[in-house]
């Protein structure tokens, strides 16, 4: 075990946006000296108040409530709703208040070097607005810049008019009457997409060079109203303020049965489903939906939208159903002067050309690139290089090798569905536990690293690249563990309601404190107060009342579940009787060539090195 010095710790925190703070809140908890360099004037990095830090009609695409840290949820007041960007810049400034955080965090200062030492102490080196330099010696260093700071380059080409990348866009007027094309299909780029759209652009095109998997924020109001708008409802707060738990789309995928199912199952339950919905006469947003799902996992059937990285968006499917947003997928791009010439269009709006492809002739005046970010850290000079930019490589993308608990990231663990800084607060939580000699990281944890990096890798299979993507409650689980805060079952017979909760209801970040250190049981009993079992079992379509009954999802979820038990505990029997490089129920992908992890335990138990025991298959 790597062993830390009992004894508090001057630690150096680099960013003040959602995962910085919580960082400091957490080694202060544990005693130690916090020092932050943040280089705006602000806290929240993309979610400060500052208009230029991102674009006007950013909201969150995951709820409130999952968005939040675990130890302090929305006023009782705020239901469940995306929250603006200016909502969530609030809410930090609340969380920064109460815990007194700003007296910790050197605003206006930027790290220009950081190089560790033989004897491990890290100097840092940083500057202000007036230039003057200060360098400092600290025991950790934890970077949480998160991996969205600095923009991927343009690359050339030979298109004559204005170009730009999406981290320079604010507003969309200026596209008035403009032929657009947005490069990419991220949240960003749809937002972007559908302001474009709706400012009066003359045209407005997608490109893409694979099919993505756009999912709608409200699912079920989504298949039931033809007339759904999905940004009227999250800005409209006649209409936000109504949402019920089941109308979002967390509640019908990381809740805790949800993972019960096998990947196969969910796999199969979903392609099965968009092809009904693409035959019979479903409305056009979901029509559109459905074909661009199938589209985007044609090389995964079994495992279906669990094989990729995921946009949490769904404006653009009724833009694109009235025929304001074109989509059009194609590996390579001719640019011209004043238009882009796709030579080899695979699917185009609704229309399927993998098998003959077709070539297309785009006009266009105004190109954004959404095509996201890079991870650089020049300023670690020596260090740069050993540590590398793939987080798959550092232990739960946190920690790389040799270092130990002296150097963490926190930013780079990207849910699958859920929230970066909920990832983020865990590890933080468990960093200071470290350092503070309360924990210690696994010996051969460089090894776990490479290999629960490969399972992601071969299980992200569409999207291998994207490496700071993670399975949400998999990653939770077992972070939790690693710090001994594994939510607390409740009871079926003394808390039958707490019960049925903490099964069906999303897996917020709440239950992480019924126990272990820094527990507070009632912030999960106030949370869940908040949210009734006869709302929680319904979906409202947006009204405000339960309509739609228990939700079909929930039910299915239910019954996966319980059909999955026996095979969970045929791994297990099986993984006492087998040779252990053979067994099945070992965590996570075992070799390539094997795909038995499709079927033969339920998906929590997968991936990120989540252990299947017994304690599982007892519990109801």
């Amino acid at each position: 075990m790597v062993v830390m010095a009992q004894k508090k710790k001057r630690v150096c925190v680099v960013g003040a946006g959602p995962c910085g703070l919580v960082s400091i809140k957490e080694l202060r908890s544990q005693g130690h000296a916090v020092t932050c360099y943040e280089a705006s004037p602000r806290i929240g990095g993309v979610f400060s108040h500052d208009p230029e830090s991102a674009y006007e009609n950013l909201y969150l695409t995951i709820s409130n409530y999952f968005m939040c840290y675990s130890d302090f949820p929305p006023r009782p007041e705020q239901g469940v709703a995306y929250w603006s960007k200016s909502e969530y810049a609030e809410y930090l400034d609340r969380y920064a208040e109460k815990n007194g955080l700003r007296s910790a965090i050197a605003f206006e200062t930027k790290v220009t070097s950081a190089e560790r030492g033989a004897d491990g102490l890290w100097t840092v080196t940083a500057q202000n607005a007036a230039g003057q330099r200060t360098t400092e010696l600290f025991d950790a260093l934890v970077i949480a810049t998160g991996s969205n700071s600095i923009p991927k380059t343009i690359p050339e080409n030979g298109f004559g008019r204005r170009q730009m990348h999406s981290s320079e866009y604010t507003e969309a007027s200026f596209c008035a009457g403009k032929r657009v094309v947005v490069v990419g299909a991220g949240e960003s780029a749809v937002d972007i997409a559908c302001d474009v759209a709706e400012a009066g652009a003359a045209s407005t095109t997608v490109w893409t060079r694979r099919a993505h998997m756009i999912a709608p924020r409200f699912p079920t109001m989504m298949a039931e109203d033809s007339s759904h708008d999905e940004f009227e409802v999250i800005t409209t707060p006649s209409q936000a303020g109504t949402c019920m738990i089941a109308d979002f789309l967390e509640y019908h995928t990381i809740s805790r049965v949800a993972n019960e199912a096998p990947t196969w199952l969910w796999g199969l339950i979903r392609q099965v489903f968009w092809r009904v919905k693409m035959m019979d006469k479903a409305n056009g947003s979901f029509r559109n939906l459905a074909f661009w799902a199938i589209e985007s996992c044609r090389s995964a059937f079994w495992m279906a939208d669990q094989a990729l990285w995921i946009t949490k968006n769904g404006r653009i499917h009724k833009a694109m159903a009235h025929g304001k947003i074109d989509y059009v997928v194609s590996k390579t791009c001719d640019f011209q002067t004043d238009r882009l010439v796709f030579p080899e269009v695979v699917a185009y709006n609704q229309k399927d050309h993998a098998d003959e492809p077709i070539s297309l002739e785009v006009p266009c005046d105004v190109i954004i690139w959404c095509t996201g970010y890079q991870t650089r850290f020049d300023w670690l000079k020596k260090e740069a290089e050993s540590v590398g930019v793939n987080p798959r490589a550092w232990f739960k993308n946190c920690f790389p090798p040799g270092y130990g608990a002296s150097l963490a990231f926190l930013g780079w663990a990207r849910p699958h569905q859920g929230g970066i800084p909920q990832c983020a607060e865990l590890l933080a939580r468990y960093h200071a536990l470290l350092l503070a000699g309360e924990l210690e990281l696994p010996a051969d944890y460089a090894e776990i690293a490479v290999r629960e990096g490969l399972d992601l890798d071969r299980f992200y299979c569409i999207t291998p690249d994207l490496k700071s993507l993670v399975d949400y409650f998999s990653f939770m689980e077992s972070v939790a563990g690693l710090v001994g805060c594994e939510p607390k079952r409740p009871s079926i017979f003394l808390q039958p309601r707490t019960f049925i909760k903490y099964w069906i209801y999303p897996n917020w970040a709440y239950w992480y404190r019924t126990r272990g250190p820094g527990k507070d049981p009632s912030v999960v009993d106030d949370v869940l107060a908040r949210f009734p079992l006869k709302q929680g079992l319904s979906a409202s379509n947006g009204t405000g009342v339960p309509v739609l009954g228990w939700p079909f999802p929930t039910v299915l979820a239910v019954l996966f579940a319980l059909v999955q038990k026996p095979f969970n505990f045929a791994c297990l029997v099986l993984s006492a009787l087998v040779p252990e490089d053979l067994r099945p129920s070992k965590p996570g992908i075992d070799k390539p060539d094997r795909r038995a992890w499709l079927y033969n335990k339920s998906k929590a138990f997968v991936l990120h090195g989540l252990q299947l025991k017994w304690s599982h298959i007892i519990a109801a």
